[in-house]
């Protein structure tokens, strides 16, 4: 945390939660399949270019930004229906 968070800055609702997983664990590398020269089993080999780099594939990067974008705007102008849920939940505890 920056010296100018706080604890009370952190998010995580669903939405939020969601969110960050898409960003940082949806696949986006691309990887070809081949057989291993001793087992015989089919192994997946990430694709790199000449300097090492991992290729990405453009439509899995195209779907990221959706998803991401999707959940961070509400289907319409209400909280949706899980943070609802949860804050009513929230409501009848206090």
């Amino acid at each position: 945390m920056g010296q100018e968070e706080s604890i009370d800055d952190l998010d995580f609702s669903p939405r939020e939660t969601l969110t960050r997983f898409v960003e940082n664990c949806f696949p986006i590398r691309c990887y070809e399949e081949q057989t291993d020269a001793h087992s015989g089993a089919i192994v997946y080999v990430a694709v790199l270019s000449k300097r090492g780099e991992h290729f990405e594939s453009r439509a899995a990067l195209e779907l990221k930004r959706e998803l991401t974008t999707r959940s961070r705007t509400p289907a319409d102008e209400s909280q949706s229906s899980v943070d609802e849920r949860i804050s009513r939940a929230d409501e009848q505890r206090h």
